[in-house]
């Protein structure tokens, strides 16, 4: 009995320390062979890099830029083409860098991230915008805010996330949220794996991870998220999210979430 013992804590040992080098050793750093998914335009930036952006709505109408989540980028749905342009909206959505089209700055914290945007503004002509901020959003709409002034009419966010010093953080945010957000910020490497395991699971059954993520939700938001269009454009923007693999959604996007923002709240009018 004793022998036994000794030889299921010794497995048990072997199997901890497999998993800890294994979590250690991180993901492979490679890109995925994502083809585009769907329309989108590029622009170059000053220093090198590159900016995606998709543009749907009036082209004459009122600027909105949308600020995506994580998962997502320029394809996700909010509404036609028609009811935009019904509107009177003219509806840019960039690709945050290390998304879609848009090359990763995983140093760029969220009060630079407004270099980008001006330079997009320029490029298309528009000298004020208004800013709406989708979940994972939040912090670079909020940091657009407080950095543009002048040219931001106003902020609006659907989704907010809270800030990492909110006291209702803990209570009120997913297990799993948690989890990946403190492994970001202190075992990079870890996140890095984790991450590459949901990846692995899309890109074997699409279809299945779709509804494994999103039957987890409320219903009212079940049902808008299994509508035809807003499916689509959901799948498509999870696909976008790794299209230059997972050091940008590791280092650029959950430790900015998990650390102090650095917004100034004043500046935003």
């Amino acid at each position: 009995m004793a022998r036994l013992v000794v030889w299921a804590v010794s497995i048990a040992v072997l199997a901890v320390a497999a998993a800890a080098v294994w979590l250690a050793s991180g993901p492979s750093g490679r890109t995925l062979p994502i083809p585009p998914q769907g329309p989108g335009m590029t622009i170059a930036l000053r220093g090198g890099r590159t900016l995606g952006y998709r543009e749907t709505g009036d082209p004459a109408g009122a600027p909105v830029l949308m600020i995506h989540g994580t998962p997502g980028s320029r394809l996700l749905y909010i509404a036609s083409d028609a009811e935009l342009k019904s509107w009177g909206v003219r509806f840019i959505q960039p690709d945050r860098p290390g998304f879609g089209l848009s090359s990763p700055a995983d140093s760029m914290e969220y009060h630079d991230y407004y270099r980008d945007i001006e330079q997009l503004l320029d490029h298309l002509k528009i000298e004020r915008t208004g800013v709406l901020g989708w979940s994972a959003g939040t912090p670079w709409a909020l940091a657009l805010g407080a950095t543009l002034g002048t040219r931001v009419t106003r902020v609006g966010i659907v989704g907010a996330l809270m800030t990492p010093d909110d006291e209702r953080l803990r209570g009120q945010t997913p297990l799993s949220s948690l989890l990946f957000i403190w492994t970001a910020k202190h075992w990079p490497s870890a996140a890095g794996r984790l991450i590459e395991g949901l990846a692995a699971e899309w890109r074997k059954d699409p279809e299945r991870f779709f509804r494994s993520q999103n039957l987890r939700n409320s219903k009212v938001d079940v049902d808008v998220a299994f509508r035809p269009e807003v499916a689509r454009g959901l799948k498509l923007s999870n696909a976008e999210t790794l299209r230059y693999g997972f050091e940008p959604l590791v280092r650029g996007e959950l430790r900015r979430i998990g650390a102090p923002w650095g917004i100034d709240w004043k500046a935003i009018r």
